[in-house]
């Protein structure tokens, strides 16, 4: 027995560094999910106790496991296809690890909370500096975007995810910070703080998804926690008037966040040569409403061209990236609509030449994880993540329900709001996002459901009784 306490401990010891070794990028918290959950399933085969497990969980998550491994098979780059599918149940071993933990390392949550925390503050003390004085802690000056603009990427180095690891990790920090540290003396200074300092440095990485994401946690914060409602307003009031005057001063930020969106979501489908000989001849250049940008509507309607030739099981994971090169997937974007510019040449008798255009660009995805997983997995391999986000979803309307009627349950715990918002965003339809069999990304998303099975367990427990 003393071995297998021993493997708990060093569970524990390896899940602490998780938050830290996310910095250095997705080889190491790999590792470390892959370790851990091997050592954890070995513990449950040799002590044949399988309590700590949902069993219904384990059969929903391995029965899509198993899907997109079979899916895989039937592709015509099966190997390839395995790279993601072989695996992908290890995160949910890692899940149930977590869970596990919670429940039987008595320090565990107030250990992983103090390095978490830490890490996300000193990450972005490390960004605002950078900001500052144009180097970091550790010298790295600024990266760049695609623009040649420079970019706040902090610890990260040339890697732009610093807003995607503070904005993914703040909920459920702010809900452990609140669980385990609320009878600080200056616990109300220090959440302000620590809200005001990782929303800045959320915005100052550029990153908009990242930003959105730290919007949409604040917002609901303010409206679905039951405590500190007077210190999250204060500091999103802080935060605020941080940024806009950032905004005000800084013309990259200001041109990332407002003038190079407004270009993304209103520009033209012409390449730049095509735009010089029709300005050469006089005639007005049609711009376009786009989802998002030019680049993501063709890679939107691609993976539906994609799905509609393969509703029900897709063409296999991580086949999108070839499938997308087939000439039958090319995009046709027209105008929508008439235009200002339509209206203005009209007016002063100019010519006005309506223009379609073809696309035929191509990415590794969708850059949308819904779309991804119709393109590549169907609609059997989407709907179970969409079921769940509408269960996300319901859990907040029950918790808004509530507290609008005032009604007290005793089977909510303050840090589950912060807890589901980690899930939410993990799962958010409606924006840009990652790869959604991205092992940096999965790290994440899964440490949080394994707070997610806590919390829920823990309400369905005090349902009960």
């Amino acid at each position: 027995m003393n071995n297998f306490f021993n493997i708990n401990k060093f569970n524990s010891f390896i899940v602490f560094l998780l938050p830290i070794s996310l910095i250095s990028g997705p080889a190491i918290p790999d590792m470390i999910v892959s370790l851990s959950s091997f050592l954890f399933l070995f513990k449950l085969l040799i002590e044949k106790n399988f309590k700590p497990l949902n069993v219904g969980l384990i059969i929903f998550f391995f029965i899509l496991c198993l899907y997109f491994f079979v899916r895989s098979i039937f592709t015509y780059e099966y190997m390839y296809s395995f790279e993601y599918s072989l695996f992908f149940f290890r995160f949910g071993f890692f899940s149930l690890l977590i869970l596990y933990l919670i429940k039987t390392e008595k320090y565990f949550l107030k250990n992983f909370s103090i390095v978490i925390l830490l890490c996300l503050l000193i990450v972005s003390l490390d960004a605002i500096f950078q900001f500052s004085f144009g180097f970091n802690f550790l010298g790295f000056t600024m990266s760049e975007d695609l623009s040649g603009r420079g970019r706040i990427s902090g610890l990260f180095g040339s890697e732009n995810i610093l807003g995607s690891y503070l904005s993914r990790l703040l909920p459920i920090s702010l809900g452990l910070m609140i669980y385990n540290f609320y009878f600080l003396k200056n616990f109300n200074f220090l959440l302000v703080f620590f809200i005001v300092v990782t929303n800045t440095a959320i915005f100052l990485s550029g990153e908009r998804s990242a930003f959105f994401y730290c919007l949409l946690t604040n917002i609901t914060i303010l409206f679905f926690a039951n405590k500190y409602n007077f210190q999250f307003l204060i500091s999103i009031i802080i935060s605020s008037i941080i940024i806009l005057f950032i905004l005000f001063y800084n013309d990259h930020l200001k041109y990332r966040y407002i003038t190079y969106t407004q270009q993304q979501f209103t520009s033209t489908v012409l390449d730049e040569s095509e735009i010089i000989d029709l300005e050469k001849k006089g005639v007005i250049i049609p711009t376009n409403l786009f989802i998002f940008s030019k680049e993501h509507q063709q890679l939107f309607a691609q993976a539906l061209k994609i799905f509609s030739k393969n509703i029900l099981f897709g063409v296999g994971p991580k086949i999108y990236r070839i499938e997308c090169q087939n000439p039958i997937y090319r995009t046709k974007i027209s105008r929508v609509g008439p235009t200002f510019e339509e209206f203005l040449a009209k007016k002063r008798g100019a010519i006005w030449e309506p223009h379609d255009k073809v696309l035929s660009g191509c990415s590794t995805h969708p850059h949308n994880m819904y779309l991804q997983l119709l393109s590549e997995t169907g609609i059997i391999g989407t709907l179970p993540i969409f079921i769940f986000f509408i269960y996300i979803l319901n859990i907040f309307r029950v918790i808004l329900f509530e507290k609008i009627h005032k009604i007290k349950k005793n089977n909510i715990l303050e840090i589950d709001v912060f807890i589901y918002l980690s899930i939410l965003i993990a799962i958010w339809p409606i924006i840009p996002t990652g790869n959604f069999f991205n092992n940096w990304l999965n790290v994440i998303n899964f440490l949080c459901l394994g707070f997610f099975l806590y919390a829920n367990e823990y309400r369905k427990r005090k349902i009960i009784d």
